[in-house]
Order: C-alpha cells, then sequence, then structure tokens
C-alpha cells in the first residue's frame, strides 16, 4: 500500500508491447513526492502471461 496513491486499470482484453493498460495516481505535498508514490505503487504491477 501507497500512502494517497491510487492505481487504476482500464480492464483492456488484451495487450500488447506499449499499451497502455492503466494509470497510477497520487497526491503529495509537492510534485516531486507525488511522482515518486506514483512510480512506487506503479512498479508494484507485474504482467501475468495468460
Amino acid at each position: 500500500s501507497v500512502p494517497t496513491a491510487d492505481l487504476r486499470l482500464f480492464g483492456k482484453p488484451e495487450s500488447f508491447e506499449r499499451r497502455r493498460m492503466g494509470v497510477a495516481l497520487a497526491r503529495g505535498v509537492d510534485t516531486d513526492q507525488a511522482r515518486e508514490r506514483a512510480r512506487e505503487i506503479s512498479g508494484k504491477v507485474r504482467p501475468v502471461a495468460g
């Protein structure tokens, strides 16, 4: 869990290289902190072969 951060996945049925499948949203006391939190939560996503 990352404070004041949210990961939104779009629910697309297929993925391919460079396709955006979601977005990481975050807040912080300044933009640097918000960016770091967004990077942290987006780094928790791993692709799974289906």
